[in-house]
């Protein structure tokens, strides 16, 4: 049975999501989103009252019962400690993935992805221009995704992406940055060091 002080699934995604538009990492928060802190700042009576961290802080203040803001974020096991699945891996732009993940995904899943999908197309009978565009396109958003969270992991925003327009020297930093360069040591603002961890 759940405790009075144990947040639904609702609100871990309200809790995420309000931190991630306010720029806080949801499990570090430096202060209450908004959305949070509004019964308390207004005085509504019987509001829910929340702390951004409960350690030390009192379940109760006398007025009413407190609730933790990193409860709501999934820390202690829940939710927000999961790592990302694959399908998040290679269509989300949201979070961070380690180096390991970027290349096992992006690099070789994804090569590989598209070299059979060539192969199968031309099976099938399409003109090898065709297949190429076919699969260009099919690789695409799994790509983007993969190098957004690659560069969150650098604690860049996905923008940097943009980087590759940039012939020859784009490319070159994008491999050595995303490739070879470890990722923020702990939290940023864009999420938990996943490094271990997927």
């Amino acid at each position: 049975m759940r405790s009075a002080t144990e947040p639904t699934i609702g609100i871990h995604r309200a809790w995420r999501l309000a931190c991630a538009d306010e720029g806080m990492a949801a499990r570090i928060p430096t202060r209450l989103p908004l959305l949070f802190a509004l019964d308390g700042e207004l005085g509504v009576p019987d509001g829910f009252r929340y702390a951004p961290n409960c350690r030390g802080v009192a379940r109760s203040d006398g007025t009413g019962i407190i609730y933790c803001g990193s409860d709501a974020a999934g820390c202690g096991g829940a939710d927000g400690d999961e790592p990302l699945s694959p399908l998040q891996v290679l269509f989300s732009l949201r979070g961070r993935i380690p180096r390991k993940t970027w290349w096992a995904y992006g690099v070789l899943g994804l090569t590989l992805f598209g070299l059979h999908a060539y192969m199968l197309l031309g099976i099938v009978g399409f003109r090898p221009a065709n297949a190429e565009q076919l699969v260009n396109l099919l690789v695409f958003w799994p790509a983007l995704a993969l190098l957004v969270k690659r560069w969150h992991d650098r604690d860049k925003t996905g923008w940097w992406v943009l980087l590759n327009i940039v012939p020859l020297i784009g490319f070159v930093w994008t491999l050595i940055e995303c490739g070879f360069l470890r990722g923020t040591v702990g939290p940023n603002r864009y999420g938990e060091d996943p490094t271990g961890r997927l």
